[in-house]
């Protein structure tokens, strides 16, 4: 609630021509922003311009924004909107890469020949149903907490907590069809 409550000030500050307000709110929700932007474009180079565009169009469009505690959601719509812009456009779509070295919670008794790769981990979240990969990707690669991926889908805490929980048994089921080796927390490398 305190978070709200300072996001809220901080909006109300950047409405009120304060340009480190601004800067405070994209400090806080670019990684959201660029996991958005990533999951839909798959490229790191072009989910980079789309999340400066993305705080441009934020920031020249903010007094349209009715409900100030909705700022995650509507941010995630723009950089939505932006992303299918690009695929549309066709600028540059091409291979994955995402970071190395974050860590998913993966336990099963099956998993137990080899490391996973990084790209069975890919593969895998892919795999899993639309509603739970981009809730993946901002915990598990992005690190965010439960609150904070809440204020930017627009879903509860709870909501959320709930998705990861079945996205994780689902990706540990994806995963038990490969050779891979697992321990409770499996670091995830290339």
């Amino acid at each position: 609630m305190e978070e709200l409550s300072k996001e809220i000030r901080l909006i109300n500050e950047c409405l009120n021509g304060n340009i480190e307000a601004f800067r405070e709110l994209v400090m806080s929700y670019q990684p959201a922003v660029y996991a958005t932007a990533f999951y839909y474009v798959k490229n790191s180079s072009t989910a980079k311009e789309i999340v400066q565009e993305t705080f441009i169009n934020a920031y020249k469009n903010l007094h349209q924004l009715r409900d100030l505690t909705k700022f995650g959601s509507w941010l995630r719509e723009i950089t939505t909107r932006i992303s299918f812009q690009y695929i549309q456009k066709k600028k540059e779509i091409s291979g994955h890469d995402l970071n190395e070295g974050k860590i998913i919670p993966i336990t099963s008794d099956k998993i137990t020949h080899k490391s996973i790769s990084f790209d069975e981990i890919k593969s895998g979240i892919q795999q899993l149903p639309e509603r739970y990969r981009l809730p993946v990707v901002l915990k598990f690669m992005e690190g965010m907490t439960y609150e904070e991926i809440s204020r930017f889908t627009g879903e509860s805490p709870g909501e959320i907590k709930g998705i990861l929980q079945r996205a994780v048994k689902q990706l540990q089921k994806i995963l038990e069809n490969t050779d891979g080796e697992s321990n409770q927390w499996q670091d995830v490398h290339k």
